[in-house]
Formats: C-alpha cells, structure tokens, sequence
C-alpha cells in the first residue's frame, strides 16, 4: 500500500531500485532484520562505500510485506543543515503543507496510526538532526526508522548494526593465464563470474602477523639465512 497523496509527490520517498544483484551480505542481512524487528531505530554505520545503502534496501525489499502502509526512503546526502531534515522526511512521506501547525506535529498526526518503515540514508552529515528523529519516534508508536550513516545517532532507544566493508584478498583471477607456446594445445574456457562480494568475513576476522610478532617466525628465519647466504 502506498503512503501519503497518489500523484507524483510519491516518487520523492519510493526505495530505489537497485541496478546491480544483493550478494554476500545475506548475513549481514539476516542481522539487520532481526534487529529491526525487536527495535524501532535501526543505525547501520560504516565507513563510505562499505554497502549501507544496499543493505537498507535490501533489507526493505525483505520487510516490505510487514509495513502495511508501506516503506519511504529519504535521501539525506544532498543536506547540510540538520534544520532542513524535518521537510526533507515531510517530502518522502508525500506532506507539504503543515497548515499551521509545526511539522513534527503534522508528522506525527499523520503517522499515529499507520505503520511505516522510514529509511533515512547517509545521515553522518546532518548528525545534530538525530533529536528530532528520536521525538518523532517518541510521537509515532508504529513508526520503525532504519538509518545508514558513518557514525551512530547516540539517540536513546538506537540499536547499531556495523557494515564492514567487503574484503577483496586472495581473490581468484578473472580469466586463466595464457599458455605458454611449448605447452600442449588446451581448452581454455571464461570460468563462471565470482560474487562482487564474496562471504569473506571469516577471513577478514583472522589478525594479520605484524613486524613485531614476526621475531621466532619460520619467515622471518629465512629472510635472516638467505641475508648471510648473499
């Protein structure tokens, strides 16, 4: 079901659509859901291209039969005064004009009785706005709120979920290498496309061996050996 008027002030809160597939976050994915069903603001955090903004939408594709008035999306990366936030949520949930009152209270009225999931995206740039997001959240009983952002709202209530970013080492390559001229003839076939994303975070946890720890290594032997050897 669609939330606020039906004319073309409902494009300005629709969830884009994704042009690219959702791989390798099924995780994180099943993380954030579950969050967000036992909490009403949901803050993904993470460092600029690790896939918050992905992951909300994908996340919002999965919940969307939950919200029987639907799931609005506020693009907030274009915003640099946190005053401006209030219209900017006004505009994706299709209101404009307040009639008098402010717009916490015409959102509010609005959003008593409906359920809504809002997704404020990249909001590390208009931080001082979280006060506002946690007294229309205070006001509307049925209001969830998912919010992608670098750093957290520190707002009461805010459950933080960290996105990392995806680790691309040990990576296989793309293509096979060209065969030497004496090798035996062969067939050389493109392998199946790898995931963008790989499920690499197991590997990303391991620690990396510092210069320090690397005194009593079997490496560290052999770069001393092969240094008296020349």
């Amino acid at each position: 079901m669609r939330l606020g008027a039906p004319d073309t002030r409902e494009a300005a809160g629709r969830v884009p659509r994704p042009r690219t597939s959702f791989v390798g976050r099924e995780r994180e994915l099943g993380s954030a859901r579950r969050l967000l069903g036992c909490t009403r603001l949901l803050t993904l955090t993470g460092p600029g291209g690790s896939g918050k903004t992905r992951l909300s939408i994908a996340l919002a594709a999965g919940v969307a039969a939950e919200f029987r008035d639907g799931v609005r999306f506020a693009p907030l990366a274009a915003v640099k005064d946190p005053s401006l936030v209030p219209a900017s949520i006004a505009q994706s949930i299709g209101l404009q004009d307040a009639r008098g009152q402010s717009l916490l209270e015409h959102m509010t009225s609005y959003l008593a009785n409906r359920k809504v999931l809002l997704i404020l995206d990249n909001f590390e740039h208009v931080l001082p706005a979280g006060e506002f997001v946690a007294k229309l959240l205070g006001a509307s009983s049925d209001l969830r709120i998912l919010v992608t952002s670098r750093s957290p709202l520190h707002v009461s209530g805010e459950q933080e979920l960290p996105v990392r970013p995806c680790s691309f080492r040990n990576r296989p390559h793309r293509y096979p290498r060209r065969p030497s001229p004496s090798a035996s003839p062969r067939s050389y076939s493109r392998p199946a496309p790898q995931p963008r994303c790989p499920a690499s975070l197991s590997r990303a946890r391991t620690p990396r061996p510092s210069r320090e720890s690397c005194d009593g290594s079997t490496g560290c032997r052999w770069r001393s050996s092969w240094r008296r050897r020349g």
